[in-house]
């Protein structure tokens, strides 16, 4: 009786320990929706910015941004939020932002 009674209380002390370890909450992490959200948000003002630093020359804006573009388009296909049609789907998006 006294051994289970020790042994009850070191398993209840075992337990009190790891719960205790463990976080109440689960850290604050981002859906993959609004991570998406903010990626493509980024490459918009990254787009805003070309627009406001060449905006004086034309034809060198369209070249740059053609450059960006494609740069996007490579960093997307390696990230792993968006899949293949998501992609298109996002560079479709941006490249009309970019040529608005």
């Amino acid at each position: 009786m006294e051994e289970q009674l020790l042994l009850a209380l070191i398993l209840a002390a075992g337990a009190f320990i790891i719960f205790k370890k463990m976080p109440l909450t689960k850290p604050d992490t981002k859906s993959k929706a609004i991570k998406k959200h903010e990626i493509i948000d980024e490459y918009k003002k990254q787009i805003d910015t070309l627009n406001l630093t060449l905006k004086d020359d034309p034809e060198l804006l369209k070249m740059e941004q053609t450059k960006l573009l494609k740069f996007i388009n490579q960093e997307l296909s390696q990230n792993i939020f968006f899949d293949a049609d998501e992609l298109k789907q996002t560079m479709k998006e941006l490249t009309g932002y970019a040529f608005r």
